[in-house]
C-alpha cells in the first residue's frame, strides 16, 4: 500500500485546518433504502455439469446491486447464496450448504463466491432438500410487503432425495417466496425439464432455461478504462486500514476490483459506482481510519496502532490527524473525478446510441429481466442501462 502522505504534515497546520473547514462542508452519505424490503436468493447445483454457473452469479453480483441502485424509491436490497450437489457439503446435509445468508455486505458475499472452485467432480443434487434448506435456513424478510424471490438453477431430476420438491416449494411460496426455476440445456431431458417446470408453476414463479457461457464483449470505443482503474486504484489507497481485521479488510476491497477489472469491465464500473454511492461511503469506520474520523474525530486517538500499516505507526497524533484528513479530501476529489468519467461514458452511450437491451440466454439477464418485472409489480421505477454486447 502507498503511503506517500506522511510528508502533507509538514505543508502547515493553517492548511490542515483550512482543508478539514472545507470538508466539513461537503454533504455527507447516509441516505437510507426509502421502499420495501427486496430479499433474493440464487440457490445452485454446483455439479461438474453445471461447471460455470457461479463464475455467471460472481462475474456479475454488481449487475443486480446496480439495478437495485438505478429503482424509485431505493429498494432495501439482500442477495444470499445456496449451493447444492457437492460431495463437500457432506452427505448427512444432503449435499446442500447455505454460502451467504441474506445480506447487504456485498463485498463479503463476493468474495464468499470467489472461493468456490469452478470445477469439481459429479455429485448428488437433491432439490427438494435445496429448497428447504431455503425455508428454514434463510433469514428472509418478516415485512408483509417485502419482495421475497428465489432462483434455483441447475440440471437433472428434480425428484431424487427424500424431500420431495414439490411439497417444498409449496412450503417457501407459503411465506411469500416466489420460485422461480432455471433449467441448464446441458445436458438437455424433456422429462427432467418438466420436474423443474412444475416446481416453478407451484412456487408462483417463472421456469426458463438458459445456456452457461461466461465470455462477454464490451465495446469500451473511447472510455479509457486503464485511467478508470488507475483512478481506483487511488482511491482505495486512501482507505487507511485498522483493527484486528484491518488489513483483512482493505485487501478483501483491492482483491474484489481487481477480479471484477479482469472479468467483467462493465461490473468492474457498477461495483465502483456502488462504492461512491451513499450505502458504501462512510459505512467502513470499523476497519477505515478516514470513516471513523468522521463519525468520531477523537476515536482515532484510541485505536491499537499496532494493526495500522507500517507506514502510520510511528505518527505521532497530530500527524496521524494530519494523515487522515489529507486522505478524507483525496478521497473526495478521487470519488469527483470517477463520478465524471461514469456520467461522461453514459451520456455517451445515450447520444450515440450505444445502450442496447441484452437478450442473450444466459442466468443474469434471464434474473434481471425477472427482477425488473417484480419490482415495477411492487411500484419500483427502475432505469436499468444495458451497454455491452456478447462475444460472437
Amino acid at each position: 500500500m502507498k503511503q506517500t502522505l506522511h510528508a502533507f504534515y509538514f505543508l502547515g497546520k493553517k492548511l490542515i485546518l483550512t482543508l478539514f473547514c472545507w470538508m466539513v462542508l461537503l454533504p455527507g452519505a447516509g441516505a437510507q433504502p426509502e421502499g420495501p424490503a427486496v430479499d433474493v436468493v440464487f440457490c445452485m447445483d454446483l455439479r461438474a455439469s453445471t461447471n460455470g454457473l457461479v463464475d455467471r452469479l460472481r462475474d456479475h453480483l454488481w449487475d443486480y446491486v446496480h439495478l437495485s441502485s438505478t429503482c424509485s424509491p431505493q429498494p432495501d436490497l439482500r442477495i444470499g447464496f445456496v449451493a447444492f450437489a457437492r460431495p463437500s457439503y457432506r452427505k448427512e446435509n444432503s449435499y446442500v450448504k447455505v454460502i451467504r445468508d441474506l445480506t447487504s455486505d456485498f463485498e463479503l458475499l463476493s468474495h464468499d463466491l470467489l472461493q468456490i472452485k469452478t470445477t469439481v467432480e459429479n455429485g448428488e443434487q437433491f432439490v427438494g432438500a435445496a429448497l428447504t434448506a431455503c425455508t428454514k435456513q434463510v433469514s428472509w424478510s418478516k415485512d408483509a410487503n417485502a419482495l421475497k424471490v428465489l432462483f434455483i438453477v441447475g440440471n437433472g431430476k428434480s425428484n431424487l432425495g427424500e424431500i420431495d420438491a414439490e411439497d417444498a416449494s409449496e412450503a417457501l411460496a407459503s411465506k411469500g417466496v416466489l420460485v422461480n426455476t432455471v433449467y441448464c440445456l446441458e445436458p438437455t431431458s424433456a422429462y427432467e425439464k418438466r420436474g423443474w417446470e412444475k416446481i416453478a408453476q407451484i412456487g408462483g414463479g417463472k421456469f426458463s432455461t438458459m445456456q452457461i457461457r461466461n465470455v462477454y464483449y464490451e465495446s469500451l470505443h473511447d472510455f479509457d478504462i486503464e485511467k478508470f482503474h488507475e483512478l481506483n486504484k487511488q482511491l482505495n489507497e486512501t482507505y487507511l486500514y485498522y483493527g484486528k481485521d484491518g488489513s483483512k479488510e482493505w485487501n478483501l476491497q483491492c482483491l474484489e476490483d481487481e477480479y471484477m477489472f479482469d472479468y467483467n469491465t462493465e461490473g468492474y464500473r457498477y461495483r465502483a459506482a456502488y462504492k461512491l454511492s451513499d450505502a458504501y461511503q462512510q459505512h467502513q469506520s470499523a476497519w477505515d481510519l478516514v470513516d471513523l474520523h468522521a463519525q468520531d474525530p477523537e476515536q482515532i486517538y484510541n485505536i491499537d496502532k499496532s494493526t495500522l500499516p507500517d507506514t502510520l505507526k510511528g505518527l505521532s497524533q497530530e500527524e496521524l490527524r494530519a494523515t487522515v484528513i489529507f486522505n478524507k479530501y483525496r478521497r473526495k476529489l478521487l470519488i469527483n473525478k470517477i463520478e465524471a468519467m461514469i456520467r461522461e461514458k453514459a451520456s455517451k452511450d445515450i447520444e450515440l446510441n450505444r445502450v442496447l437491451e441484452k437478450t442473450m440466454n444466459t442466468l443474469d439477464v434471464l434474473s434481471i429481466d425477472i427482477l425488473k418485472d417484480l419490482l415495477a409489480m411492487k411500484g419500483f421505477s427502475c432505469d436499468y442501462p444495458l451497454t455491452y454486447s456478447p462475444k460472437n
